[in-house]
């Protein structure tokens, strides 16, 4: 269960979701465009039981990376992680702490599947050689859609729900709002980063509790 556990927390990314989980009552560390070395001293300082990472991905020369920048990813950006570098950086704990990987949605609609397998293979990259205790990759929403899903995850976090029923609780409400749409055609943007929710673990007993 996540109880209390979960309440002391690094992000990097909005002010809303920041409020979001300050509402709830968690005690957060903010940090805005980190790199390495503070991202690592940050953790080391802290000892955080999760970290939620907003930021972008993108692929140059067949290496993923995570990017800092205020807009949709960017080739080329100077405020970047790779999935090793990150993993590096949270195994300064003494216990490894949750990764919420959040991606800001992109500019263009076509761009929303790309960036979600990108995503989804940046976490796979991170889970195969550091044994963190669970990756949740969620984000590329916007507008309703992202106040939906901050919502939904904060107060799943905040009811001490294990990180699978936190990721089932999001699939649900992607679920009914496909539902909601079935009468008309269903824009994927207001169900797929929803539905497209997926979490990481070389533990089953955090999917499946």
């Amino acid at each position: 269960m996540l109880s209390t556990e979960y309440r002391d927390q690094i992000r990097t990314g909005s002010t809303e979701l920041a409020n979001i989980y300050q509402e709830h009552e968690f005690k957060v560390t903010e940090l805005s465009r980190p790199d390495r070395e503070e991202l690592a001293n940050a953790v080391r300082h802290l000892q955080p039981q999760a970290i939620h990472i907003i930021a972008n991905v993108f692929e140059q020369r067949d290496q993923l990376f995570l990017g800092f920048n205020a807009g949709p990813a960017m080739k080329g950006a100077t405020d970047q992680l790779t999935p090793r570098e990150i993993g590096s950086a949270l195994l300064q704990s003494e216990s490894p702490p949750l990764l919420i990987l959040q991606i800001v949605a992109q500019a263009y609609p076509h761009e929303l599947v790309r960036q979600l397998c990108l995503r989804n293979a940046l976490a796979a990259d991170l889970a195969a050689f550091e044994r963190l205790p669970a990756i949740l990759c969620t984000g590329l929403a916007t507008g309703r859609t992202a106040r939906r899903l901050n919502m939904r995850l904060v107060e799943t976090l905040a009811a001490s729900q294990s990180i699978g029923q936190v990721a089932r609780a999001i699939w649900m409400e992607g679920a009914q709002v496909f539902a909601y749409e079935s009468d008309r055609e269903p824009q994927a943007d207001s169900w797929l980063p929803l539905l497209g929710t997926a979490l990481y673990t070389h533990d089953p007993e955090q999917i499946f509790r």
